[in-house]
C-alpha cells in the first residue's frame, strides 16, 4: 500500500497498525519517504539483516 504523508495526519492508524507492507511518499515530489514494516515480519527482518550484515564481512 502507499500512503501520502498527509493521509498520515488524517488516519494514524495507517502507521500505528499497518495490516501490510506500507510506502510513505512524497505525493509532490513522488519520492519515498519512509517503508513501514508491521511487527509480524519483525523476525524475519532481523535474520535478513543478520545474513546481509555476515555477507557485508565476506
Amino acid at each position: 500500500m502507499v500512503i501520502a504523508v498527509n493521509e498520515i495526519v488524517k488516519n494514524p492508524s495507517l502507521v500505528s497498525n499497518p495490516k501490510e507492507i506500507t510506502y510513505v511518499e512524497d505525493k509532490r515530489s513522488k519520492k519515498l519517504k519512509s517503508i513501514i514494516i508491521p511487527a509480524k515480519y519483525k523476525d524475519e527482518f532481523e535474520e535478513f539483516l543478520k545474513k546481509k550484515k555476515f555477507k557485508e564481512l565476506l
